[in-house]
């Protein structure tokens, strides 16, 4: 009983030496081991600064609702703002031909897709354009498409040409390398973490691994556009960085948008991340500096 009450006095005098230096005193619980009627938990004492922009942080981080993962998500905000059915109907068609890359190519290299026929009367160039950036938007993962798009009038209809930066051959091993290696790190993301907690650990993890820049030389330049140049390669312009979180975010179940906008005179792209039901702007580019 003595042994008892000189424990109790001793935490007391903690406590109140912790609260006269400034340390705040919150409980971390022990999500490896199984909850007991009793939660085991384990005193962290850490000394910040009152009112400070990194004791904010802390307090989401620490006191966010703790769950197990969502389910990986297929966000596709850019579809569900398209304005009408014909666009969604041209969303769709793109997404069904994107992966009927043909052996031919054009004259800078790239390799055509299987050509898409859409009714003169349903849609004009803007409508072609917006649509396509819409479903490159949404797919971060489908990186082989050129920005380049033709567009051909002929008879009441419309023939829209897509290409590809790199062969069939060459998409699907690309794609099965960035399959691999995204499953790898959604796999190795601790268990039963807030959803400030994994967009955290996404986040650290993308600037640990990837720098800004590309690798040289002329084919392998659409690289540090895309999520490839961020995941595979560590060296990513704004736009891999962007793409990379997005694809990352969703497959923890945490809703995230591609953002464009400008730097100056410059375009760049960063995301806006939902935690805890608000939305946040997020710059794993900036922050990779």
């Amino acid at each position: 009983m003595k042994i008892r009450f000189y424990n109790f006095i001793v935490f007391i005098l903690i406590f109140a030496f912790c609260g006269f230096c400034g340390y705040r005193i919150y409980a971390v619980y022990n999500v490896n081991e199984e909850k007991t009627s009793e939660e085991k938990i384990s005193i962290v004492e850490e000394k910040c600064g009152s009112g400070s922009v990194l004791s904010l942080l802390e307090n989401t981080y620490h006191n966010a609702t703790r769950i197990p993962f969502n389910k990986p998500i297929h966000s596709r905000y850019a579809y569900n703002n398209l304005l009408s059915g014909t666009e969604r109907e041209i969303y769709d068609l793109i997404e069904e031909k994107v992966y009927n890359i043909l052996p031919q190519k054009d004259a800078s290299g790239s390799y055509y897709i299987e050509a898409i026929k859409i009714k003169e009367n349903q849609a004009d160039e803007a409508i072609l354009k917006k649509v396509f950036r819409a479903f490159q938007y949404d797919n971060p993962r489908i990186c082989w498409l050129s920005n380049v798009m033709g567009i051909l009038k002929n008879r009441g209809s419309i023939t829209l040409s897509l290409k590809s930066v790199v062969s069939l051959e060459e998409c699907l091993e690309i794609s099965k390398r960035l399959d691999l290696e995204i499953n790898k790190i959604i796999k190795s993301v601790p268990g039963r973490l807030s959803e400030y907690e994994r967009e955290l650990w996404i986040h650290d993890l993308i600037i640990q691994r990837c720098k800004y820049g590309g690798i040289p030389g002329e084919r392998s330049d659409w690289r540090k556009f895309t999520i490839v140049g961020a995941i595979l390669d560590g060296k990513a312009v704004c736009e891999g960085f962007a793409k990379a979180m997005k694809d990352l975010l969703n497959g923890v179940g945490i809703e995230c948008r591609l953002i464009i906008g400008q730097k100056g005179k410059e375009a760049h792209m960063w995301n806006i991340v939902k935690i805890n039901g608000a939305w946040y702007h997020l710059d794993a580019t900036w922050d990779s500096g």
